[in-house]
């Protein structure tokens, strides 16, 4: 975790490693060896002053939200612009998918521009007014179906079968799982 956000916040600084190294004291090789994950190890005070030279705190250089939490707002900026997308397709107004949704047409205007994350059931809505899938919606719309779903009422118990058929499926369709269940993770703990 501390490889993958150092570097993504180094990244997003727009700062080179030896930029980084010049602000923290830290040597070069120090910088490339916890970005590569080659030296796992990092002391109390250098952790606090690449903290400081990337704006952050210790914490989010040890966890994993950084990076997910870029990787969710990617995928509800694709979200939100597919929305946007398949709405003009249909010729259909702001306001009227807004009243069909029941929120005013500054909530819409906030979905669309990705301003505002929509919930699952609100996103379902969505794609049924504009006559889509969620798959759709979520890129997904090569995606095949993995099982009919009184298959999938029949598997809820056995995980492992999904994993099993999602470790053999292509590097696109791995992907976009891994987007998929980002926004999942996501919702889940909003609603804790």
């Amino acid at each position: 975790m501390l490889s993958q956000n150092l570097k993504h916040l180094r990244k997003e600084k727009g700062l080179s490693q030896q930029e980084l190294a010049e602000k923290t004291g830290a040597s070069l090789a120090s910088i490339n060896g916890w970005e590569s994950g080659r030296i796992q190890k990092i002391r109390e005070g250098s952790l606090e002053k690449l903290a400081t030279a990337l704006s952050t705190t210790r914490e989010a250089l040890l966890t994993e939200t950084v990076v997910a939490k870029k990787e969710v707002d990617d995928f509800s900026k694709e979200v939100s612009a597919r929305i946007k997308e398949v709405r003009k397709k249909k010729k259909l107004k702001q306001e009227e998918v807004a009243d069909k949704l029941g929120i005013s047409k500054f909530d819409y205007i906030d979905i669309e521009n990705a301003s505002a994350e929509p919930g699952l059931s609100q996103l379902k809505t969505i794609a049924e007014l504009l006559e889509v899938t969620l798959d759709e919606l979520f890129g997904l719309e090569k995606a095949e179906p993995i099982e009919e779903i009184n298959e999938v009422q029949e598997e809820k118990g056995r995980p492992e079968r999904w994993i099993r058929q999602l470790s053999d499926a292509p590097e696109e369709v791995k992907e976009a799982m891994k987007k998929v269940w980002s926004v999942v993770r996501s919702i889940s703990r909003n609603a804790e």
